[in-house]
């Protein structure tokens, strides 16, 4: 790592914190050489994730680093981060500090999904997996007739999880591959 850190010409750091499975709060902090490389990564225990908390780990980051290479910090866009580029700027103002793109996709596809026609469509195409998921007889009979099916209709049903506008898209693709329930399948409920 230290190598990539040493050749870079120009070094970015981003942060994102994140809830795991187990309910922890982890940060993540990536230097980018542009090759992406985890720093660190930590379960906050009881420390809120402020911009005070994030700006004092970014600083401390780059302090270790060598502040010369750093020109940019990415971080996500709620009112917290917004405190946190202000305070990494004041320490290094010759960085800029800016939002993720991604979070502001997210933002843009969640408005598209309340959309009335989005919405009604993300809607069934949820429920038509979630109908076939929900039942054990109905997905294994589905998994049946897949296996009898072309190879290119063979691909697992999707469900989108809420924070990630990509799942939504990967959902309508599962079911327009496999065209529907496959051909042999027959809801015996």
């Amino acid at each position: 790592m230290r190598v990539l850190l040493e050749r870079a010409v120009a070094l970015a750091i981003q942060c994102d914190g994140w809830t795991d499975v187990c309910g922890r709060g982890i940060v993540n902090f990536m230097i980018t050489t542009p090759t992406p490389l985890l720093w660190d990564s930590f379960d906050r225990g009881t420390e809120r994730e402020t911009g005070s908390f994030v700006a004092t780990n970014v600083i401390d980051i780059i302090q270790k680093v060598g502040p010369e290479k750093f020109l940019i910090f990415i971080c996500d866009s709620p009112n917290k981060m917004v405190t946190a580029r202000n305070l990494v700027v004041q320490a290094f103002p010759h960085m800029e500090a800016v939002g993720c793109s991604c979070h502001y996709l997210q933002n843009l596809f969640k408005d598209l999904l309340n959309l009335a026609f989005f919405k009604k469509i993300h809607v069934q195409c949820k429920n038509a997996v979630k109908e076939i998921k929900g039942s054990h007889v109905k997905l294994a009979a589905f998994r049946e007739a897949q296996k009898a099916s072309e190879p290119s209709r063979q691909i697992s049903l999707k469900l989108p999880p809420n924070t990630r506008f990509g799942y939504s898209v990967l959902t309508m693709k599962s079911l327009v591959a496999n065209k529907g329930p496959p051909t042999g399948y027959r809801d015996s409920s």
